[in-house]
């Protein structure tokens, strides 16, 4: 490992069937570049290199998240904006109200797999609620969410037509001009 032999007489590693194995790895003892070295008589092979890096997935930010108003029948998107994280392979969902009611995917709703976003086109009345982003990385295991964004659509407002009830007055104004007799 990074150029140092491992010490197979710490209970910590083992070899089982030719395959390393490292009990209760730490990321700053265990994590670097390993190769296998294996001799006989008749010489020495060296394996290709694997690299052993530790996965990770913070928690989201403990601040509340704003409320978020819309005019029914307009588009809007609630930004996810994960935590930190390795690597790359987070899967994301969305939580409505409380877990585990998730959204379902539909002609109005899509969840962005690049950035977590969540877009609803034509939002409607029954979009009322509180919405959390919900991250998992498959590679470690873990999945956490964020604080609760609350979405309240607002009634689109309708008016009455009514007939216009403008007077206007206007001062006589009267021009001479040469020429001309009144």
């Amino acid at each position: 490992m990074n150029n140092g032999d491992i010490d197979l007489t710490n209970d910590r590693y083992s070899m089982v069937g030719g395959n390393l194995v490292i009990n209760n790895p730490d990321k700053q003892k265990d994590a670097g570049v390993y190769h296998c070295l294996a001799s006989n008589n008749y010489g020495i092979v060296k394996s290709t290199e694997a690299t052993l890096s530790f996965g990770y997935l913070d928690t989201f930010p403990p601040e509340e998240r704003p409320e978020v108003r819309v005019k029914e029948g307009k588009g809007i998107v609630l930004l996810c904006d994960p935590p930190y994280h390795f690597p790359d392979d987070l899967s994301y969902r969305w939580l409505l109200n409380e877990f585990p009611v998730f959204i379902t995917m539909d002609k109005r709703r899509f969840v962005s797999q690049t950035n977590g976003n969540l877009y609803i086109a034509n939002v409607e009345a029954s979009d009322k609620g509180n919405y959390s982003c919900f991250v998992s990385s498959p590679s470690i295991t873990k999945s956490v969410f964020s604080k609760f964004i609350p979405l309240i659509p607002l009634p689109e407002r309708t008016t009455k037509p009514y007939p216009a009830d403008i007077v206007v007055q206007f001062k006589d104004i009267f021009r001479f001009l040469k020429k001309n007799r009144v």
